[in-house]
């Protein structure tokens, strides 16, 4: 056990201690829920003791006017009911042979499985009762390592449990009193945090893991784009001199974090980490509307992102600790095609990596998805009609073609006559720089062929420097892809598989070589 683990073990004893004397934990407080930037509701959690000597934890949860009440029962240190509701009207759940309870939109169930359930660093296993449905869940839970944030003045000591679930996993965070600070769904983008820290949540949020501070300097950035405030982590190598080469990390569509979440596989961090261990720096930023970047105020084009990413290029090569004829793309899923436009248009762009990229333009690829989705629940011919969603979006592509204008801040009608305007094969086709490309062979949102797709073009285009890699059994997100025959750890499966973050780490060393 390093000296950092031990001390987030230490931090999150005082909860473990007071399940031991038979106390609760410290639940007490506001949390605003929120998914994206868009608050949803509000947990108001406190405890008291009954007249018996047990103990109830009581949620009053306020969500689109409606207020719900959930109370779990504690006898002792353990759960023994769940009630929606309170009075005779209420209804109970017996905690049975589970170790806890997880109903959906009750956080404060999460810090009592933190809490009762015994954590350990290499995680333990543990039964759920999902009331209502009366499901039975598998789950781990354990200690992450301790993360250290500088906070008004102070460095604090913040303890870290990790519970997984089948589909996802949950943050937990708890100050050094054993005071739950917030709770993550990374794949969901959802986040319930303590009303009174929400400042601080952020920095522990995208705070340095024990491997990024062994690897990498960490520090705070915020750039602007046209007057939209992004804020993002530029990751500096701890051992070599610079100026550094450096990597500029771009999301794949939908509103993402600088680590790349949701999704949960945090795989932008873990390629800094990586690159940081090897000498080369890192800039990775919120998308707009994520994390600590700013809201914008109108609609948002795809020439609007690509802007974003170029503003962050513009800021890499003027930090005097980076190599500003050393800048390298790394575009996953919609990124990659956003790396392929800017490499054209900024020569000076040393290499990108295409990560998970397609060959084609969006609106063919929303139709090829569609279809491969419906192929695999049964046979698809040129007859089958289109699933509803995917006739949806392919009618907004007509209407955007047939030149709709934005007006209201979610309309994507430039968005997507831009994308439909945009060939990734074509754009590649005119790049001169190295390219690496890599690939999961069981990606379901991009088939794997579009990786040799994409290097034909390049090639066919007269580039030769073109590497791929495709892995075995990895998913859209570079994760293994959940086998039905085989039981592997939610984490497990949100994973980042070492053998692509190796990959990558090794083909921009040899190219970023002076």
């Amino acid at each position: 056990m390093t000296i950092r683990s031990t001390l987030a073990a230490c931090v999150l004893c005082a909860a473990a201690a007071t399940a031991q004397r038979g106390e609760p934990p410290v639940l007490a407080g506001t949390f605003e829920i929120s998914v994206g930037p868009r608050a949803i509701a509000t947990e108001t959690i406190t405890t008291k003791t009954l007249a018996d000597g047990r103990r109830q934890v009581r949620s009053a949860i306020e969500m689109g006017g409606r207020t719900r009440i959930a109370v779990t029962t504690l006898d002792g240190v353990e759960p023994v009911d769940f009630a929606w509701g309170e009075g005779p009207d209420a209804r109970r759940w017996p905690i049975g042979d589970h170790d806890a309870f997880a109903a959906n939109n009750v956080w404060h169930h999460y810090v009592l499985i933190a809490a009762f359930s015994e954590p350990t660093e290499k995680g333990r296993r543990i039964a759920l009762l999902v009331p209502g449905v009366k499901l039975s869940r598998k789950g781990s839970i354990r200690y992450a390592p301790l993360r250290l944030v500088e906070h008004e003045g102070k460095v604090l000591r913040i303890g870290h449990v990790v519970l997984g679930l089948e589909a996802f996993t949950i943050d937990i965070f708890f100050d050094e009193a054993g005071r739950t600070i917030a709770m993550a769904i990374p794949s969901q983008n959802a986040h319930a945090v303590r009303t009174d820290a929400k400042a601080l949540y952020w920095k522990i949020r995208f705070a340095p893991t024990e491997a990024e501070i062994e690897s990498c300097r960490t520090e705070r950035v915020a750039l602007d784009n046209d007057g939209l405030s992004l804020v993002g982590t530029l990751s500096l190598p701890r051992e070599g001199k610079g100026p550094f080469p450096c990597a500029v990390t771009i999301s794949g569509s939908g509103v993402q974090d600088r680590d790349g979440n949701p999704g949960g596989a945090n795989l932008f961090r873990r390629l800094a980490t990586a690159l940081g261990e090897r000498g080369i720096a890192c800039l990775r930023v919120d998308d707009r509307a994520a994390g600590e970047s700013a809201v914008p105020t109108g609609p948002t084009s795809y020439r609007d992102l690509i802007a974003d990413t170029a503003a962050a290029v513009a800021f890499a090569r003027g930090h005097d600790a980076i190599d500003p004829k050393r800048i390298v793309l790394i575009g996953h899923s919609e990124g990659a095609q956003t790396a392929g436009i800017l490499a054209a248009e900024d020569p000076a762009i040393a290499a990108i990596v295409l990560m998970a990229g397609t060959s084609k333009p969006l609106d063919a690829i929303v139709l090829e998805q569609g279809r491969y989705q419906q192929s695999l629940a049964k046979a698809w011919t040129p007859k089958t009609k289109p699933m509803r969603v995917i006739r949806q979006l392919l009618a907004m592509f007509e209407t955007a073609r047939g030149g709709a204008k934005d007006e209201k801040i979610s309309d994507l009608n430039d968005y997507l006559r831009e994308h439909a305007a945009s060939d990734p094969s074509k754009t590649v086709a005119s790049l001169k720089c190295p390219i690496l490309i890599v690939q999961g062979e069981r990606d379901r949102k991009v088939l794997a062929y579009h990786a040799f797709a994409l290097a034909n073009a390049a090639i066919g285009g007269g580039n030769e420097r073109v590497t791929v890699r495709v892995f075995s059994n990895l998913s859209h997100d570079f994760t293994p892809f959940p086998d039905p025959t085989t039981e592997l750890d939610p984490e497990a499966l949100a994973t980042v598989d070492s053998s692509v973050l190796a990959t990558v780490q090794r083909w921009l060393v040899k190219g970023m070589r002076k």
